[in-house]
């Protein structure tokens, strides 16, 4: 009887608790769906009607309304315009999400905060009139709204989210008000019609100088350039110390920055997609230079880099279409260049760019080479013959991806130490070539700077030529050769050209010829395959079941040697599947997190 009479206390107990937890009641009126909120106030959480002019109700079954559940109208291509009623206070994450026909929205006076991702992909959103006690504005909360012309920020407005208005492609000017303490990363990025930023003189954070370019309030990080000016010279003022992530992303006037002596860093894609830039000069200044800072700069020629950088971020030079040459300064402490205009480390044991419209047709990796760096050939236009020697031990991811010219590959050694060597994904370049073994490499092989293979020879059928510019050099007539020869052959021979035959060339022997055989002869670190899927998921490194920055803070320990990881945790933090565990990896994974990118 005791122990009947302590089981039936202890389920008392249990049922007094969970009937003093709070209930979340579902219930529909209507066309809605609503949960009663525990102050006793209805949170939308669904539509089911078609209305093209939409007048929100007031109250759900006396619940008066006070907020815009997450994602209760995405994706209603039938809803023209909205009008939220007074009380709402909070529209939350993906509330109108890819409403396309969405334009107009008229907001209560009573509302505070915009959640992320609310108006995402409204692309006919005209104005986003805000009211007075709007305080927060989430990430990528009016991204990719193309007809946004024009939107109101409130005084009270205190944060901006990353990308909120990124690719708001027809706003033309930006007010910020005296109350704003944070502008999050590439919050403007990709408007292309932006002019100019207005930030209010009492601000205690954030500056805006005579071209409307926005600075932080001590002008030492240039945050972001207004795209849309018409200018093509913008000198950086002296004292400016970092150019920010996405800073002139995507400007495509400017054909010339001036870089001041006090700037220290060039931040994650600060000049990506610069297509009117022509060169690039370092100034000594500069330590660091962030991933893909120059990505996309499809005319930038050439690139000077002083003596002082240490950090070159992945892909920093990528897409770089016209690219001839890059420059290091003999005394930098971590790069070098050779006279082909080649990116070096210091020791050159990584080749970590091949610049994409290179003047070599042919090109021998020197033998103190033994890794070639992530994308560092990747889309070169030029290349045609590729000499590797035995001591490249390593070729990283996309390294020779999009080689469409490629044709033939020599390598100085033996099939062995071929096998041998780790080739990650992302090379099929180096499989559709044909691959030599030579037994000998003579140094008269190298080819002189300034040799390029016949013009017609430059492109390939999938390969488009790149527009001419009043830049563009003249085929010099000495370069010309008959129709149908192939710079593999006796056409692409200095000897055949009228300049006497190269050493190198008569000694160079083929021992075995390995015919491609879709790839297979790639191997990866312990013939495994590379893009076996992880036990948990990318970018859960701490295996609790959601990617934040706890994660990424991880990631990045690991990779400077400070944290040991499981090889689960190793495969999980590996999200570029390098088959390293690198800072670019924790970069990524915060970047995941927080919404900005996605696996």
């Amino acid at each position: 009887m005791k122990t009947g009479r302590k089981l039936i206390a202890v389920l008392c107990s249990v049922l007094l608790v969970l009937t003093s937890l709070p209930v979340t009641v579902q219930a529909v009126a209507g066309d809605y769906r609503y949960t009663v909120k525990s102050d006793r106030t209805a949170r939308i959480t669904a539509y089911f009607g078609s209305a093209s002019e939409l007048i929100l109700p007031e109250t759900l079954d006396g619940y008066p309304v006070s907020e815009i559940g997450m994602g209760a109208f995405s994706y209603l291509d039938s809803l023209r315009s909205v009008v939220i009623p007074d009380r709402v206070t909070a529209i939350a994450d993906s509330a109108f999400a890819s409403c396309a026909n969405l334009t107009a929205v008229a907001f209560p006076e009573s509302l505070t905060g915009i959640g992320s991702f609310a108006f995402y992909n409204c692309g006919r959103l005209r104005e986003a009139a805000l009211p007075s006690g709007v305080t927060a504005i989430g990430f990528s909360a009016f991204e990719e709204c193309g007809s946004l012309e024009s939107v109101d920020l409130p005084d009270r407005l205190l944060t901006i989210g990353m990308s909120a208005f990124r690719s708001c492609t027809d706003l033309r000017s930006v007010d910020i008000p005296a109350g704003v303490t944070f502008i999050g990363e590439g919050a403007f990025f990709a408007c292309s019609r932006l002019e100019e930023f207005r930030v209010d003189s009492r601000n205690p954070f954030y500056f805006s100088d005579e071209y409307g370019v926005l600075f932080n309030k001590d002008k030492t990080t240039l945050l972001q350039y207004p795209i849309g000016s018409a200018r093509t010279e913008y000198v950086i003022p002296f004292g400016t110390e970092e150019i920010g992530s996405f800073a002139f992303g995507g400007c495509d006037s400017l054909k010339s920055v001036t870089i001041p002596d006090s700037i220290l860093s060039v931040a994650d894609r600060a000049f990506a997609d610069c297509t009117d830039l022509l060169s690039l000069v370092l100034s000594d200044s500069v330590t660091e230079v962030g991933d893909s800072a120059f990505a996309g700069c499809k005319n930038l020629r050439s690139v000077e880099i002083g003596k002082s950088v240490l950090s070159i971020g992945d892909d920093a030079f990528s897409a770089c279409q016209r690219l001839e040459r890059i420059r290091v300064d003999g005394q930098n402490p971590a790069y070098s260049s050779d006279s082909y205009g080649v990116l070096f480390n210091k020791e050159k044991t990584a080749l970590l760019q091949f610049p994409e419209n290179s003047e070599q047709w042919k090109y021998t990796v020197p033998s103190t080479v033994t890794e070639i760096g992530y994308g560092a050939f990747r889309s070169c236009r030029t290349l045609r013959l590729l000499v590797l020697t035995s001591s490249v031990k390593g070729i990283d991811a996309y390294a020779f991806d999009q080689l469409d010219g490629l044709k033939k590959v020599s390598f100085v050694g033996t099939p062995e130490q071929w096998k041998e060597m780790i080739i990650l994904f992302g090379n099929d370049a180096l499989g559709d070539a044909e691959l030599i073994f030579t037994d000998s490499l003579p140094e008269e092989h190298l080819t002189e700077p300034g040799t390029r293979p016949p013009e017609e020879h430059l492109t390939t059928p999938s390969t488009e030529p790149l527009p001419a510019t009043d830049a563009d050099p003249k085929p010099s007539d000495a370069a010309s050769t008959e129709p149908g020869d192939d710079p593999m052959g006796s056409a692409g021979d200095p000897q055949q050209t009228g300049a006497a035959p190269s050493k190198s060339d008569t000694n160079l022997t083929e021992t075995t010829v390995v015919p491609p055989q879709d790839g297979t002869h790639l191997t990866t670190r312990e013939d495994r395959p590379i893009d076996t899927e992880p036990q948990i998921p990318f970018g859960d490194v701490n295996g609790d079941g959601k990617v934040n920055s706890s994660d990424a803070r991880l990631a990045l320990r690991a990779a400077v040697g400070l944290e040991d990881l499981t090889e689960e945790q190793k495969a999980a933090a590996d999200v570029n599947r390098d088959g390293n565990v690198r800072s670019s990896d924790a970069r990524k994974i915060l970047r995941v997190a927080v919404g900005l990118d996605q696996f």
